[in-house]
């Protein structure tokens, strides 16, 4: 999702004051990443900030074109104060990383170097999300119209008496005008922004005190000394800082009001969890990340040495001495007994000998199986040996032959089935021989009518059948004995037979003639 400038980020949270910089690469903070350094001898590039009014400086997010040099760009952050001097370095993506300031400081310079340089296409520096957004506000009597969390409602279109919160002294409740907003948990205020009036009275913001507080601690103020639109304040004190409250109140009187007023439209806390806590509300734990530096969505800026993942959310319990890489997630000792793998997230099977060791590469058993099972892993089971659990650990195969029942190399074949398929085959094959013997009965009854060898029901031979001249007699009297027997009473359905037998009688005739006479011969 792309954000309006000049936010960034998860649920664009973050403000980019890369705005306030100077620099002679435009192209890195248009907020487009389409656009990127031009130059191949491009080596280094500088964002200078105004040293009078130099800005706290959470991360620095850097994005190229060329994954292979995302991690080749050093990052040098000049402070008013020591600069930054513990820094981590965080992926975000394969072309994005953040440098991580841990102990943010007021920014003047930030100079980035390295041959990664030539492929950057956009650099923000992050001020930190708002953490006054629509936060629990009180406040001295407001004046008619107006109410406390109009300063954290983000509705600054206006920037008027609709929309500006506004209190003053009252002599009924001698009560003096006063304004907090108090976070749902204790979080980092790095700077505070306040949006003034715009319909011609900045005033009522002059010598207003903002106080940083944690419970009724205070760690850290500032006065407005003169009537502006805009107020940018940085925090400059402890980075150990745990806010649980922002607070506004005038020193003095207004000149010009005659009464003692506090008025503005829009306050921004600036800032971030604490350490050891994420989230758009901080709800969050990122306890087991490395000095529990964590970022909004729970990322671990550095994991700790027993955790795995980007996110460190698994731990890398299975590894050998719980030590892995965090980039990688790699197991970089090898396994705890029973673990396998790059990343030791495979379990041994349990069937291995000798304390169930397997390799803590491949997971093969390195000393063998345990009674009845076999195989590299020990997975496969033992078949039905004759000695339970004796079959070969690699191969399987039994070494004191096969149990009742079963049979072959490794005694996994059932006899019951061998005897099923061997009656299977039997039946067919009987059923092949008779069926073989009834067509050669039938074969040598036709071969005696035709040759004349055999004899009728009544015992005379049968004449045979040796020329075309016999099969014509044959033929002619059986027509002339079908003639006589019918001739006494034939009807019309009788004649139609006879003449549809006599037809084809005249077929046969004709097709033994064209054969040449062949069959007989």
């Amino acid at each position: 999702m792309a954000c309006d400038p000049p936010y960034f980020g998860p649920a664009c949270q973050y403000v980019d004051r890369s705005p306030l910089a100077d620099t002679d690469n435009q192209e890195l903070t248009d907020f487009n990443d389409a656009t990127c350094v031009t130059s191949a001898t491009t080596h280094t590039v500088t964002f200078t900030f105004n040293s009078s009014a130099p800005v706290v400086i959470q991360f620095v997010r850097l994005r190229v074109s060329n994954p292979d040099y995302r991690d080749l760009i050093q990052a040098t952050i000049v402070g008013s104060i020591p600069g930054c001097t513990d820094k981590v370095r965080v992926e975000v993506d394969h072309v994005t990383s953040d440098i991580y300031c841990r102990n943010f400081v007021p920014v003047v310079t930030v100079r980035l170097t390295g041959d990664g340089v030539k492929y950057l296409c956009t650099v923000h520096h992050s001020g930190g999300r708002n953490m006054a957004l629509r936060q629990r506000t009180t406040s001295s009597v407001p004046e008619r119209g107006t109410t406390a969390d109009m300063g954290v409602d983000d509705e600054n279109e206006s920037l008027d008496s609709t929309t500006c919160f506004l209190t003053m002294f009252s002599s009924e409740t001698r009560q003096l005008p006063t304004w907090s907003v108090i976070f749902s948990t204790p979080v980092k205020v790095f700077s505070v922004f306040i949006q003034n009036r715009k319909d011609g009275i900045l005033d009522m913001m002059e010598d207003v005190r903002v106080e940083w507080f944690s419970n009724t601690t205070q760690l850290y103020q500032f006065v407005c000394t003169t009537p502006q639109e805009e107020y940018y304040i940085p925090y400059i004190g402890p980075t150990n800082m745990s806010v649980t409250s922002l607070s506004a109140w005038p020193e003095r009187q207004n000149s010009r009001v005659g009464n003692t007023v506090l008025s503005f439209c829009e306050l921004n806390a600036h800032g971030d969890c604490l350490e050891g806590t994420s989230g758009l509300d901080c709800s969050g734990t990122c306890s087991h990340c490395a000095s529990k530096l964590c970022s909004i969505e729970g990322i671990c800026y550095e994991c700790s040495r027993t955790n795995g993942l980007l996110t460190c959310h698994k731990l890398c319990l299975n590894c050998y001495m719980n030590r892995c890489d965090w980039k990688s997630h790699v197991c970089t000792e090898g396994c705890e007994t029973g673990y396998y793998g790059s990343y030791c997230d495979k379990k041994c099977v349990g069937r291995c000998a000798v304390n169930q060791t397997c390799n803590r590469r491949d997971g093969a058993c390195a000393f063998g199986c345990v009674a009845g099972y076999t195989g590299p892993t020990c997975k496969q089971a033992c078949g039905g040996c004759a000695v339970d659990g004796s079959c070969d650990a690699r191969q399987g195969f039994c070494r004191h032959g096969c149990r009742a029942g079963f049979s072959g190399n490794k005694c996994d074949i059932k006899i019951q089935q061998v005897a099923n398929i061997t009656s299977t085959s039997l039946i067919t094959i009987l059923g092949l021989i008779v069926g073989v013997i009834l067509f050669c009965l039938c074969l040598v009854r036709f071969r005696s009518y035709v040759l004349g060898t055999g004899e009728d029901k009544k015992g005379a031979k049968l004449p045979g059948i040796k020329t075309y001249d016999d099969l014509e007699s044959v033929t002619t009297v059986s027509t002339m004995s079908e003639s006589r027997a019918s001739s006494v009473s034939e009807t019309p359905t009788d004649k139609r037979a006879k003449a549809t037998r006599r037809q084809s009688q005249q077929s046969v005739r004709l097709s033994v003639a064209r054969g040449k006479r062949g069959l007989f011969k």
